[in-house]
């Protein structure tokens, strides 16, 4: 199973309106996702997270660049499971 973490990383802003630089700025993003390249970000230059993970294969895949990543926070805890149904 794929360690399930949040990321905090600064993502790009653009603008299109007729606006002062002090306006513009860059975003700080909170998210939580599957990391899906665990060992090998850091060499391939992007974090990868995905919203959905079923065996090896993987919805909603989020490549942050690895300069963009601020911290990362692992949420994978052993835990018992209850069993609903």
């Amino acid at each position: 199973m794929k360690p399930l973490v949040r990321v905090e990383w600064l993502d790009t802003v653009g603008s299109s309106a007729w606006e002062t630089a002090d306006e513009v700025n860059i975003l700080m993003v909170d998210q939580i996702g599957w990391l899906v390249n665990g060992s090998t970000w850091s060499e391939e230059g992007a974090l990868k997270l995905a919203d959905t993970i079923s065996d090896d294969l993987y919805y909603g895949i989020t490549a942050i660049p690895k300069g963009c990543v601020r911290k990362i926070t692992s949420l994978s805890c052993t835990t018992d499971s209850v069993e609903v149904f």
